[in-house]
């Protein structure tokens, strides 16, 4: 029984796991998408493909979306639009894509149809390619086919003044990844697709690296855009994550690789007028997002052509201002370089030097007003930066000129952008002079008071950052769950309203710190937050005085930073707390992928002990108990950690590689995932061991229920009964070989209830016939009384039946452990049954078909021997090599789960070998 220490562990650790699972499921924010609604009845015309393509793709449809009389005149396939196609994602259906396409209907339709956009969808077949990618290169070929056929159907329009060459791609979910697959066909023309954009897709990583089937089509993608940088440097691609809502892809597995020089990502709380998170499915409809998606595809039409832009930087800066750097400004105002603004000698012009200067105390003036900053001198006074914002609508507020006297003035409104409070710019003075400018203008408009307020910090180098180190992650405990206030007054200087705070030690992918402005007047008014992690990372935004900081992924150039605005008049002190309960949310989210592999470690360390103590002391100890001894961090943590930084040395590389091994997953969770931290194997360990001790007492409750149901109902007098027969064997493997035949996963399942059965057997029946290797042992224990001269029968009797109790118990521990790993097996072979279910007829084949058909032999091996050992030193050789089996399942399974079947048929052929093996005493 374990110690009160030992269950007090076991209780934070399910504690802590079941806080983090809280924080992924439940504490996060209310979703604030607003649902879009479609203003028609949708309708669906299916365009007819080529023969051979329907012969060949029978499940899957190519379809033209539209509403009421558009969709009539569509229908006859008359088109004169731009295409569009929208790529569903995992078990999604073709009927998602009208969010989007009804918006940009609409939008057309206000714009007199000039521009529209004409969306196509691809049925398909609503397959689970996030946890089967049998299906996956069929699913890419069709899109490539249904690409060509969306072409052809404009070549063949007399409407038309310009028959589009390209066509738009939007992916839901793994439908982002088909879009990308798209490019990796050998005859596919990569000038059909310019533009991708992708909602909430994995891009770095699957999800689950479930079978063979889904790693290598992530290899092969990824690698072919890596490979092809040079010819792909065009293609604008987009990619946006719902943030902490969406907890089936996080952040960090959705960020793209920096090969397009026309990429971006982002997170939909940094998308200017959405600011929400949302969760996967809430990314097709959202209509933040979905407007924001509506937008840009019209700010992307060439005015002449009236199809999208072929010049990649026109399509790259429409999706950078809707998505990233919303100036609020009409797109003919953004698009144009130096836009020259007159400047009427009737409205006052007023020379100033002030620092920190607002409109807020100006006097309200009829008309407009001009407040004029000389550049140098302020750089002269050692201030570098301009930080000026606005609730004004003014669209040209900020202004420029070269001479003090100027009478035209560039606008420089467009290098602001939009907060969830007002219109911020931050201007490097040192780049203004460089670019010929002498003057910096401050345009307020008439009633000020009514119209709205601007505000201008000049700032020097020095004081535009402050450098503050967060505090360690335990520090809740030693300040009393108080935190720690930052020793930065920030709004200390009437008028200086804007302050950055960069985060040192914010760094690791777990970390979650929630810091609260302490106004110092109660009358104070309620400040923004925005915290940005990099370049193209995610702003949050928070309109009261506390934020939750938290990273997206630790692939960030640069330390995230604490911007604060405050109304210049208050002063602010800065608390700083450790969010736990976030902190555990951020190791499940971005490493809950790991705990099957962990649970298998944790299955594998456990039969490893009970054989080392079986063939040591001759005893076997429950599944419970060398569990409980053997799960330890320390067996597992230091080698995953060594490994992975002995993979940076070349000796080391060249070594392993030459060895046949893959890429130590570790290695790769911190160089490609960006999601690594030190203490993760030592964590989700933890974990897994719970969720493994969770698993097996529920299993033996289970075991010992049925057990009784099932002796009452066999009537069976001895375990002999209950022995396999070559009969009986012959018909197991006939159904393994029938189930197998349609689909691996009957196959484990019928192993597995076929060990659950044998586990029931032999929990309940009794023993009385010894086997032979147990009458050896009771042989050597029997011996006749010197006194008399007559066997002790009694004795005798006695010895034998503990003997035999002996044997059953190590058969029913040992059998109960390997179940353990039959339920893995079983379980990562499920989607095979979905697949077969759902009748995706795969050309890539069962991808569990070799582990199955090597798993039912050694199944029925292992099922013809008794389970119990005893102890030889053949057998002690061959059960040391168990161990090293399952450190390096540790290093090149901890995310790549496809490869976990292979080791654990490895460990159990070990096992099966020392049945055969070594059975002198």
């Amino acid at each position: 029984m374990a110690s009160k220490g030992a269950l007090v562990v076991h209780g934070l650790v399910i504690l802590f796991f079941l806080t983090g699972l809280y924080d992924v499921l439940l504490n996060v924010e209310e979703n604030a998408c607003e649902m879009s609604y479609m203003f028609e009845h949708p309708e669906y015309k299916q365009i007819p493909m080529d023969n051979d393509i329907t012969t060949k793709y029978p499940r899957y449809g190519l379809y033209l979306y539209g509403e009421g009389q558009y969709f009539k005149v569509v229908s006859q396939l008359h088109l004169e639009g731009i295409p569009v196609l929208y790529i569903p994602g995992n078990g999604g259906s073709k009927n998602q894509c009208r969010s989007v396409a009804s918006f940009l209907l609409r939008k057309a339709e206000d714009r007199k149809w000039d521009p529209h956009f004409n969306v196509f969808t691809v049925d398909l077949n609503e397959e689970f390619v996030a946890f089967y990618g049998g299906t996956l290169m069929d699913q890419a070929n069709f899109v490539h086919h249904s690409i060509k056929t969306i072409l052809k159907l404009y070549e063949s329009s007399e409407n038309i003044k310009t028959k589009p060459k390209s066509i738009i791609l939007v992916g839901h979910s793994m439908g982002g990844m088909i879009a990308r697959g798209v490019f990796t066909l050998p005859d596919f023309d990569s000038s059909t697709v310019n533009t991708i954009y992708t909602l909430a897709t994995p891009h770095v990583h699957p999800v689950f690296s479930l079978d063979s089937h889904i790693a290598n089509f992530y290899q092969s993608v990824n690698l072919f855009w890596k490979e092809n940088c040079e010819s792909l440097k065009d293609v604008t691609i987009f990619s946006v994550s719902g943030g902490d809502r969406d907890f089936q892809v996080h952040g960090a597995a959705t960020r793209l690789s920096a090969c397009s020089n026309y990429s971006l990502s982002t997170v939909t709380t940094a998308v200017p007028r959405a600011w929400v998170s949302a969760d996967h499915q809430c990314a097709v409809w959202c209509k933040q997002i979905v407007l924001a998606i509506t937008r840009s595809f019209f700010d992307m039409v060439d005015p002449d052509t009236k199809q999208i832009s072929y010049d990649p930087s026109v399509r790259y800066k429409a999706v950078k201002y809707h998505f990233k750097h919303n100036s609020n400004l009409p797109r003919a105002l953004t698009s144009a370089k130096n836009f020259k603004v007159k400047l009427y000698t009737s409205h006052a012009m007023i020379p100033t030097t002030e620092i920190y200067w607002t409109s807020a105390t100006r006097k309200i003036g009829e008309e407009v007003t001009y407040y004029l900053y000389d550049l140098k001198t302020m750089q002269n006074k050692g201030k570098s930066y301009i930080v000026v914002k606005t609730t004004t609508k003014s669209e040209r507020w900020i202004l420029a000129c070269a001479e003090p006297n100027c009478q035209q003035a560039t606008d420089i409104s467009p290098e602001a952008y939009l907060t969830p409070k007002f219109k911020v710019a931050k201007i490097n003075i040192t780049k203004m002079l460089h670019r010929g400018f002498s003057q910096f203008i401050i345009k307020t408009p008439k009633h000020t008071n009514t119209c709205g307020q601007v505000d201008a910090n000049f700032i020097s180098s020095e004081d535009l950052l402050i450098n503050y180190t967060v505090t360690h992650i335990f520090s809740n405990l030693w300040t009393l769950n108080q935190g720690y206030t930052m020793n930065i007054t920030v709004g200390q200087t009437p008028g200086k309203f804007y302050h950055k705070i960069k985060l040192n030690g914010l760094y690791s992918i777990f970390h979650a710190y929630k810091f609260t402005l302490i106004p110092n007047s109660k009358t104070a008014k309620p400040a923004l937050l925005e915290v940005q992690s990099s370049d193209q990372s995610s702003f949050t935004y928070a309109e009261n005085e506390n934020i939750t900081v938290k990273l997206h992924n630790t692939e960030e150039n640069e330390l995230p930073t604490l911007h604060v605005y405050t109304d210049g008049s208050t002063e602010y002190k800065i608390r700083v707390k450790v969010q736990f309960v976030q902190l555990l949310g951020q190791i499940l989210r971005f490493h809950g992928s790991v705990l099957p592999t962990m649970f298998a470690l944790n299955a594998m360390l456990a039969i490893s002990y009970q054989l080392k103590i079986l063939l040591s002391e001759g005893k076997c100890l429950s599944t419970t108990e060398a569990h409980g001894i053997s799960a330890k961090p320390y067996k597992i943590q230091p080698f995953v950690n060594l490994v992975k930084k002995l993979y940076t040395y070349e000796w080391f590389y060249v070594a392993w590689h030459n060895l046949g091994l893959p890429v130590p997953d570790a290695f790769r969770m911190d160089n490609e995932f960006a999601i690594w931290f030190a203490l993760m194997p030592l964590v989700t360990f933890l974990f897994g061991a719970e969720l493994y001790a969770i698993i097996l007492l529920m299993q033996t409750k289970v075991i010992k229920f049925f057990g009784n149901q099932f002796y009452r109902s066999t009537k069976l007098s001895s375990i002999e009964d209950w022995r396999p027969t070559i009969v009986s064997s012959t018909a197991h493997s006939v159904v393994l070989a029938i189930l197998g035949a349609q689909c691996s996963g009957f196959a484990f399942a019928y192993i597995l209830l076929l060990n659950f059965v044998d586990l029931c057997a032999f929990s309940s029946i009794p023993s009385v016939k010894p086997s032979k290797e147990t009458q050896k042992a009771e042989n050597g224990n029997l011996k006749k009384s010197e006194d008399n001269g007559v066997t002790d029968a009694k004795k005798a009797n006695e010895i034998h039946e503990l003997v035999e109790l002996d044997s059953r118990a190590t058969n029913f521990n040992l059998k109960l452990s390997m179940h353990q790993m039959w339920l893995i097996l079983t379980l990562l072979s499920t989607p095979t049954i979905v697949a077969w279910i759902k009748g995706y007829s795969s050309r890539a084949g069962d991808p569990m078909l070799a582990s199955m058909i090597f798993g039912s032999i050694l199944f029925l091996l292992h099922r013809q021997q008794d389970a119990s050992l005893l102890p030889s030193l053949s057998r002690k050789i061959v059960c040391r090599f168990l161990y090293p089996v399952t450190i390096l399942a540790s290093m090149v399974c901890l995310h790549s789960i496809h490869r976990l079947p292979y080791f654990l048929l490895s460990f159990m052929s070990i096992y099966v070998a020392m049945q055969y093996v070594g059975k002198e005493t």
